[in-house]
């Protein structure tokens, strides 16, 4: 990857957010982008490089990447919604029309902000965005049990730089299908191996059950407003053998894809759950589709 540019410590309602702006400016579609669980906005890079006629704003959840810890209780899935919209007015304001722009859990929290606030989105691409019902029961006391455990012994020197990397590796190899495809660079690499957001990754997974329940409450009362949606879905699953076809992922998409309005589709890509990585013009060119979608 090119991007070189880690983006900078803003204060944004209260809270320090890392939050990086690509072709900053009077454009005439603005993108937000919200990341998945416990990945940073570097991931973002390959497709936000391929989007320079558009103004492409992403930030760090905090406790995650760049961002440090906040006092902020995340354990509504509105206070997330509301995020996305005060780093979007910080850069933008709060008029500017938006394309909202969700990858796995992120997917969840887009989706919801589309519903609440309307009037601000004009369009939404999931980037293999979860499925809310797959995980509204997930049992997470293990996760439970390990989150303080987990805490405790990031404070001990090294250990959260080792299994922040071990999981990165292995994260990276069983989301993504294309070996040469782009990668994080090293001092992006670091920031996901950081005692903070080791520290912080079961703790954004434990949150995951009660945000998909809360999505889908807010669904069933709260229409999607008649934009233009895109689904993209990952056709590939890596294991230790090789890779296979992702066939009831897909199935169940094929399913959920009417939920989405009459201007939702369907776009299947030979890619891992990190299609950023393995597709990333195909994201793009998804992005500047439903961009171009919106009011002219």
């Amino acid at each position: 990857m090119t991007t070189t540019n880690l983006g900078q410590l803003r204060t944004i309602g209260g809270e320090q957010l890392r939050v990086q702006v690509a072709n900053p400016g009077p454009t005439r579609v603005t993108i937000v982008f919200v990341n998945g669980m416990g990945v940073s906005l570097d991931y973002w890079d390959p497709v936000v490089e391929l989007l320079p006629e558009f103004t492409c704003i992403r930030f760090d959840r905090p406790g995650m990447g760049g961002s440090p810890d906040s006092g902020w209780d995340s354990t509504d899935i509105r206070t997330e919604v509301d995020r996305i919209f005060r780093v979007a007015d910080d850069e933008v304001g709060p008029r500017c029309p938006l394309v909202l722009v969700g990858h796995s859990y992120g997917g969840i929290i887009a989706e919801t902000a589309a519903r609440l606030e309307p009037q601000r989105t004009m369009g939404l691409v999931l980037v293999d965005g979860t499925d809310p019902l797959q995980h509204a029961n997930d049992d997470t006391r293990l996760e439970a049990v390990l989150a303080p455990a987990l805490a405790l012994a990031s404070s001990i020197p090294g250990f959260a730089s080792t299994v922040g990397g071990a999981v990165e590796r292995i994260a990276t190899f069983a989301t993504t299908v294309n070996p040469d495809g782009p990668r994080l660079t090293p001092e992006q690499r670091s920031l996901v191996r950081s005692r903070t957001h080791v520290r912080n990754l079961l703790r954004e997974d434990l949150r995951i059950p009660h945000h998909c329940r809360q999505a889908l409450e807010i669904a069933r009362s709260t229409p999607l407003p008649p934009i233009p949606v895109t689904l993209l879905v990952s056709s590939e699953e890596r294991t230790l053998m090789g890779t296979r076809r992702a066939s009831d992922w897909i199935s169940r998409n094929f399913k959920r894809v009417g939920q989405f309005g009459e201007l939702a589709k369907l776009q299947i890509l030979r890619a891992g759950h990190l299609m950023m990585f393995d597709e990333p013009v195909a994201v793009a060119a998804a992005i500047t589709d439903v961009a171009e979608g919106g009011p002219r």
